[in-house]
This record gives C-alpha cells, sequence and structure tokens, in this order.
C-alpha cells in the first residue's frame, strides 16, 4: 500500500531542457506568398503571436553572389526567431519554439518556411520526445498569414 503512495514522487521533479536558437533546415515547411519582405515579415510576426508565440528577435540580411557585376537583384532575408513556449501536460511540460525564414524572390513575391521544434520530457526517467513536425499548427499559420494578406 505504500508503494503506491510513494508512486506519484517518482513523477515529480525538475528538468533542464536545452533547446537551440536555430533549428535543423531540414524539416523546414515553405510556402510562397504575393507580399514584399517587410510587409511578409509583419504577417508571419502576426501569425505567430496571435497563436502565443512571442517573437524574440528578427534580423534582416542581404545575399550577394560572389561576382558582384552579376549581383543585379540581390536577395533579402529575415530571420524570426521566437520564444520558447511551454504547454503544461498531464504529468509534463512541452518546449516549442518556430524559427522562420522570409526571403525575397525574383518575382516580387516571398517565401516563408518555418521549422518547428517541440521537446519533451518524459516522466519517470525524463527522456525527451523531440519532434520537428506538427502540420496542423503550421497549416493555421500559414492560413492566418493569407487571411491577413487578403486584408
Amino acid at each position: 500500500m505504500r508503494f503506491f503512495l510513494l508512486l506519484p514522487l517518482f513523477f515529480v521533479g525538475c528538468v533542464t531542457i536545452k533547446m537551440p536558437e536555430t533549428i535543423k533546415e531540414d524539416f523546414a515547411y515553405e510556402k510562397v506568398f504575393k507580399a514584399d519582405l517587410e510587409k511578409s515579415i509583419k504577417l508571419a510576426t502576426e501569425a505567430l503571436e496571435g497563436l502565443g508565440w512571442k517573437v524574440a528577435n528578427i534580423l534582416r540580411s542581404k545575399l550577394t553572389k560572389e561576382d558582384r557585376s552579376l549581383d543585379k537583384n540581390p536577395k533579402y532575408l529575415a530571420y524570426i526567431f521566437t520564444e520558447i513556449k511551454q504547454s503544461q501536460l498531464f504529468l509534463t511540460t512541452a518546449y516549442s519554439t518556430f524559427n522562420v525564414r522570409v526571403e525575397t524572390m525574383d518575382d516580387g513575391q516571398t517565401e516563408i518556411a518555418m521549422r518547428y521544434l517541440s521537446v519533451v520530457p518524459i516522466p519517470p526517467f525524463y527522456n525527451k520526445k523531440i519532434d520537428y513536425k506538427n502540420d496542423k499548427l503550421i497549416e493555421k499559420i500559414y492560413s492566418r498569414i493569407e487571411d491577413n494578406l487578403k486584408k
């Protein structure tokens, strides 16, 4: 009987999760939108924040070719990094984050590539379940971007 009273103690404890700031490119979702870079950054940021992710940092850069004479149309890039979001589960907490790459294309469109990472420590030994895919959530974000683009 005492064993059953002590059993919940095996599921209680603290765990430290280390999450990388950048997520592997291998698992990127990509979609093209008819909008300029700044508008795409704004739309992606609003979609993420509307679903509970806080934007931690936005980095902008310009891609150029080595031969500058061929570089008539430079490509502009922006990376959006979110803070780690915690979601309470039954016996544990899920930690998730996004990296978003917004890149201009030659025809006045932009490509928004999203990378997702979720880490869930599983009690009692706190092995980690790592997931790079969340199709439903990504579709929800892309549909919010499309809806806001139509406004």
